[in-house]
């Protein structure tokens, strides 16, 4: 009888990790039925790598209208498709299907952010999908498992996992807020959703770090804080205009501070008075060690409001509300992401 107890209590760990793997299982077979193959279709018509086997196929699936990119979205609220505004840059027609379904929809562009890398679509003729629940990015601990799906070298509807690796990671411009994990994403992954053990979107994978284009346990993902507010300036405005103070900037990692370099003639920190080696302790409240410190605070700032600034200048601490300016078309493209995609 002793024997027989012990051995049960032996199972339970087993049958409980059992049940919890049942589950993703039953969540991964939920979640794709939301997630979206985006074909781009541009002036080249190669979609793949020049040799590739996967060629063949992809010209038996799509014999008329072969893609030359190919990403991945997911269908959100009011059956919005989320993926990469690098997935459907230059498009000349945005398609868009589901697994195991022939039908291929048109879908429009509501709106583009180069600077998150982010883009919403619309299909009008699409069926109704059931909508991925977003979460919360700053609940995620480093060490916790997530997992993507997408479509990695033409490799359809594919399911990766690991775990995250770090948390707000910034790699190419300000307004980019990532989740760094080793989930494998490879080109084709571009605007799928990365996802917590339960299904909820925590990011949207949109680049990775290697010498050879090939994923090397370096991904990066959109953190959903950033996503969804950008998303929904997208689909209220059609677009997302981002502030500037109209300065240039330099981080001390010796006296763990933000300094003032230049100031651009005319521009927002001009007309507040701000000069150079002005010394930026705070902005709306916000403590400002670093440089990302005062993007988190320029983050959801619109341009042409204010912001009150705690300035060191010598030895004076003065207060000063600077009305932000706004980041024209060139200044745009000036920080987009220069880094190789996924």
């Amino acid at each position: 009888m002793r024997i027989l107890v012990v051995m049960a209590i032996l199972l339970l760990p087993f049958q409980a990790l059992a049940h919890a793997n049942e589950e993703y299982l039953d969540t991964i077979d939920t979640v794709r039925t939301s997630i979206v193959l985006v074909e781009s279709e541009r002036e080249s018509t190669s979609s793949m790598t020049p040799g590739s086997p996967l060629d063949r196929y992809l010209k038996k699936k799509l014999p008329q209208q072969n893609p030359s990119a190919i990403g991945t979205g997911f269908v959100v609220d009011d059956q919005y498709i989320i993926t990469n505004n690098h997935v459907v840059q230059d498009g000349l027609r945005i398609m868009v299907s589901f697994e195991n379904e022939p039908e291929r929809y048109v879908a429009e562009v509501i709106g583009v952010d180069p600077l998150s890398d982010i883009a919403v679509l619309r299909a009008k003729d699409m069926p109704k999908k059931p909508e991925l629940a977003w979460g919360n990015s700053d609940d995620l601990r480093p060490g916790q498992q997530v997992w993507a799906i997408g479509h990695p070298r033409g490799l359809f509807y594919t399911v990766s996992k690991g775990v995250v690796s770090h948390k707000k990671r910034r790699l190419s411009n300000g307004w980019q807020t990532a989740i760094q994990s080793d989930v494998a994403i490879n080109k084709g992954n571009s605007g799928g959703p990365l996802m917590t053990m339960d299904g909820s979107v925590v990011a949207i994978n949109t680049l990775i770090l290697s010498s050879d284009g090939d994923n090397s346990g370096l991904s990066f993902s959109v953190d959903s804080h950033v996503a969804r507010f950008v998303i929904e300036r997208l689909i209220a405005d059609g677009r997302i205009d981002r502030p500037k103070m109209g300065t240039g900037l330099k981080y001390d990692p010796e006296l763990y501070r933000v300094s003032i370099t230049t100031i651009e003639g005319g521009g927002a920190a001009d007309k507040a008075g701000i000069e150079p080696n002005d010394v930026i302790l705070q902005a709306d409240g916000r403590k400002i060690v670093t440089i990302d410190d005062l993007f988190d605070a320029l983050q959801y700032k619109a341009p042409y409001e204010d912001m009150k600034l705690v300035i060191l200048r010598g030895n004076d601490i003065i207060e000063i509300t600077l009305t932000l300016g706004m980041l024209d078309a060139a200044e745009v493209e000036e920080q987009q992401n220069e880094l190789k995609r996924d």
